[in-house]
C-alpha cells in the first residue's frame, strides 16, 4: 500500500494531508490559544472554539443552549463554535458539535474535536497524548505535543470513506 501526502492551504493556514486506503490524516496548525473561562475553555484552532465538558452530552438539547452561547455579548461579533464534551471511563471523548456559520449541530468539526481534545488536556481530564473523539459522525483521533506554550504537532485522523456523492443541476 502507497502512502501519498498533500500540501493544502486553509484560511487558518498550511496544512500536510498523509491519505492511506484506510484513514487520512492531518497536521493541524499550532495552537497558542487556550483559555480557561468560567465554565468553559476557548480554545483557537484556526476556527474558535467554546468547549463545555458536561456528563449528559448525548442527551442534551445542545442546539438552544448553543446558540445562547454563540450569540452571546462575548462572542457577538466573531462569533464561535460550541462543542459540548463528555470524558468517557475509558478516556476517549464523546463530543456534540454547533458550528458558527451553519448555525446548527452538524455530525462532526475537525477543528472542534481538535480544541475538545487540548482543551481535555489542558484541563487534566485525560493524559495521553493520543486521544479518540466519538461524534455522531463517526471516531476521529488526535495526536499532539504540548509545548511551552500551547501544543504542536498536532495531527487529526480519521477514516477514509466515501460518504455522499451528489449532483445539482445548473
Amino acid at each position: 500500500m502507497k502512502k501519498e501526502e498533500y500540501r493544502f492551504k486553509a484560511i487558518d493556514g498550511d496544512h500536510l494531508a498523509r491519505v492511506s486506503e484506510e484513514e487520512v490524516s492531518i497536521r493541524m496548525i499550532d495552537v497558542q490559544d487556550v483559555r480557561q473561562l468560567e465554565n468553559a475553555v476557548f480554545v483557537d484552532t484556526g476556527s474558535p472554539h467554546h468547549i463545555v465538558f458536561s456528563h449528559d452530552t448525548a442527551q442534551m438539547e445542545i442546539v438552544p443552549r448553543a446558540r445562547d452561547i454563540r450569540y452571546s455579548d462575548h462572542y457577538r461579533q466573531e462569533g464561535v463554535n460550541v462543542n459540548f464534551v463528555e470524558v468517557q471511563e475509558n478516556g476517549h471523548l464523546f463530543m456534540r458539535t454547533y458550528e458558527r456559520g451553519v448555525e446548527d449541530e452538524t455530525l462532526s468539526c475537525g477543528t472542534g474535536v481538535t480544541a475538545a481534545v487540548l482543551a481535555a488536556f489542558k484541563q487534566e481530564k485525560v493524559g495521553a497524548h493520543k486521544v479518540y473523539v466519538h461524534t455522531r459522525g463517526g471516531e476521529l483521533n488526535v495526536s499532539f505535543k504540548p509545548a511551552e506554550v500551547g501544543f504542536t504537532d498536532i495531527w487529526l485522523t480519521g477514516p477514509a470513506e466515501f460518504v455522499f456523492e451528489g449532483s445539482i443541476e445548473v
